[in-house]
């Protein structure tokens, strides 16, 4: 299954460069192990990935998704150079796999292919949405009967080609929300069943910027009896809410929960760990790629994940360099921010990086 692929590609790692060493620390985070092997002029061994389970697509990415037992946090190396070698998966062989693994591997495959289409760039979102009108109608369509009746081999070969595209898209494009924030709950909740709870609110939030995204999985969830409403008759939050709902109908079908409340052994401890330092590799990678961003573009002083299709509440702000700014925090990366108060109004001359010819007046409190 997954775990096994992604611990073997871990194990090359340290095989290759962690000199007798057992600590896979060092290589968590983007690109990394691409850098140690360059400096160091070795190649990691060759191996062949054999997957058992439909969901994770470990033997397609570029992703070692390992957990740290010490802080119940799941820690991701990501990079081009740990994908296997060769791949070889027979789908017959999940007919074994329980109804428990059987779900939480579906909905994992959903999640990678709706988080890449969510954050689709423009260079990207044609080939992304083929993958998602193709997958998600595979693994909606399949999920119910292969859980049901094990030796259902059709579903399970859509299960099976469905979850590899899920593999595909995270190849092309990558995942967010749902994905960094299930990481913090592995010891109340399996992967593709957290994945399953946080995507219908990612869903929604981001409805108004994902409009066309929505109108095509609308499309597949309406057609499968989940939307009581054709999508086509919906716009803005209204469609990112009947959407998401169509989601939580299939989670309730196969007995999911459809709110942490529901998960037993859930507290606000979880809450805290998902929005603190552990996660980590991921908020600091999209750090990084705001400021060079922001730096590489003359006068711009600040700019939102968003921009950079990363559908997380990330942003970087520096006036430190702006001729009109009279005062300044220096370079200001913030992760989550909320507004907790504020008074009055200022209107100002703005300008936005993604629409660069233009500005306007803006008020701001």
């Amino acid at each position: 299954g997954g775990s096994t692929i992604d611990a073997a590609k871990a194990s090359t790692v340290l095989a290759a460069l962690a000199d007798g060493a057992h600590d896979v620390e060092p290589w968590f985070g983007a690109g990394k192990v691409t850098d140690a092997l360059l400096a160091a002029g070795r190649k990691l061994p060759a191996f062949v990935a054999v997957q058992t389970a439909a969901g994770s697509a470990a033997h397609l990415t570029k992703y070692s998704n390992i957990t740290d037992p010490q802080t119940a946090q799941k820690k991701l190396i990501i990079d081009e150079a740990v994908v296997p070698a060769r791949a070889v998966f027979d789908y017959d062989l999940t007919c074994t796999a329980s109804a428990e693994l059987t779900l939480d591997g579906a909905f994992d495959g959903i999640s990678h292919i709706l988080e890449t289409y969510y954050g689709a760039a423009d260079e990207t979102v044609d080939r992304l949405e083929a993958i998602a009108k193709a997958g998600v109608e595979l693994i909606v369509g399949a999920v119910a009967a292969a859980a049901k009746a094990p030796d259902d081999r059709a579903a399970r070969e859509g299960l099976g080609l469905g979850t590899d595209l899920g593999g595909y898209a995270i190849m092309v494009g990558g995942t967010n929300g749902p994905h960094l924030n299930s990481f913090s709950f592995v010891d109340v909740l399996a992967h593709g069943r957290a994945c399953a709870i946080l995507l219908p609110y990612y869903t929604v939030l981001f409805a108004p910027a994902i409009q066309r995204q929505l109108r095509v999985l609308g499309d597949v969830y309406h057609r499968r009896g989940l939307m009581r409403t054709d999508p086509a008759d919906l716009a803005g939050r209204d469609l990112g809410v009947a959407v998401a709902e169509g989601m939580m109908a299939l989670s309730r079908a196969v007995g999911f929960p459809v709110t942490l409340g529901e998960v037993p052994g859930f507290t606000d401890e979880h809450v805290a760990r998902a929005l603190g330092p552990e996660d980590t590799e991921l908020a600091e990678q999209t750090g990084t790629d705001l400021v060079d961003t922001m730096r590489a573009n003359q006068g711009c002083v600040g700019i939102a994940a968003p921009q950079l299709n990363e559908l997380v509440r990330m942003l970087v702000v520096d006036l430190s360099e702006h001729p009109r700014a009279t005062t300044n925090n220096g370079l200001l990366v913030l992760v989550n921010p909320h507004i907790v108060t504020s008074s009055g109004a200022e209107v100002g001359r703005e300008g936005c990086l993604s629409i660069p010819d233009l500005t306007a007046n803006v008020r701001r409190a």
